[in-house]
């Protein structure tokens, strides 16, 4: 029995052991397995990979993890993360099961080709557009931000430009998800490039306005919960108003629930104010 009939026989949490490091000796000789029929038999692992169905993905994370660390088969790793794409995207398998690609060591990657990460990036980047579900770019931006969390400061890419307009541009998403999705993403870049010049002082602007938009869909349910809280107070002042102790405790009540409801007008005021100034 080879490692990939081995494989087959693994449960779900012996396998997630194997590719999140986790696991004994004994499997680990299973990565060992993978990598020796790579190298013996290349066809007989990439048709074996092309069979197996959604439900068993755990299986495609172990041996994406395990060719990772082989040279010479970033091509294939590379026809992979675009297999999966596609299927994706013609709805063979739902946008969710895009994660299994995130068993990739792109850290390893990144060391080892910095031209073969770019490329990575550029194709997932390419394949983020408005024809897709929603869902589908989400789970492709998901997995941007898992690769480039790996990016180094001291690193250039020629392509950096383009990520970084591409990012601005799904960060102005009317979607609220997508935009701050995207713009996760885009704090990834702005950590290690802050001096960069396509950043600019797009990247704050476009936070605050994402932080007024989300605060906005939420204030008038903050309001609601206020007056529902001040009517609720206010009747039972009136029922026990009789109590000295009761009409003591409204001097304190009064300033906490002005201030309460500062708290929830003010930020908008303050947000928008700050916007007006850096235009």
């Amino acid at each position: 029995m080879d490692a990939l009939e081995k494989l087959l026989l693994l449960e779900q949490d012996e396998l997630e052991a194997i590719y999140t490091g986790e696991a004994d000796e004994e499997y680990k000789e299973l990565l060992n397995g993978i990598v020796e029929i790579s190298r013996q038999n290349p066809g007989k692992l990439k048709t074996f990979c092309a069979r197996i169905p959604e439900d068993d993905f755990a299986i495609l994370q172990v041996i994406y993890y395990a060719l990772s660390f082989i040279d010479g088969w970033h091509d294939c790793l590379f026809d992979e993360i675009q297999r999966i794409v596609s299927l994706a995207e013609n709805k063979r398998i739902a946008p969710e099961n895009i994660d299994v690609l995130s068993s990739i060591d792109i850290g390893h990657l990144y060391d080892k080709d910095k031209q073969f990460y770019a490329r990575i990036i550029d194709y997932l980047f390419a394949h983020i557009h408005p024809g897709n579900d929603k869902e589908m770019n989400l789970e492709l931006l998901n997995l941007l931000w898992e690769y480039l969390f790996e990016l180094d400061g001291d690193d250039d890419f020629p392509q950096m430009t383009n990520w970084i307009n591409r990012l601005q541009e799904l960060a102005r998403d009317k979607d609220e998800e997508i935009s701050e999705t995207a713009f996760d993403v885009l704090e990834l870049i702005a950590d290690e490039y802050p001096a960069h010049p396509a950043l600019d002082k797009e990247l704050l602007k476009i936070k605050k306005m994402q932080t007024l938009f989300s605060y906005n869909g939420d204030k008038n349910k903050h309001l609601i919960l206020w007056f529902i809280r001040t009517a609720l107070a206010v009747a039972l002042f009136a029922y026990f108003w009789e109590y000295k102790w009761v009409r003591m405790l409204l001097w304190l009540y009064i300033p906490l629930n002005l201030f309460g409801l500062f708290s929830v007008l003010a930020p908008e005021y303050f947000l928008k104010r700050k916007l007006r100034d850096e235009k």
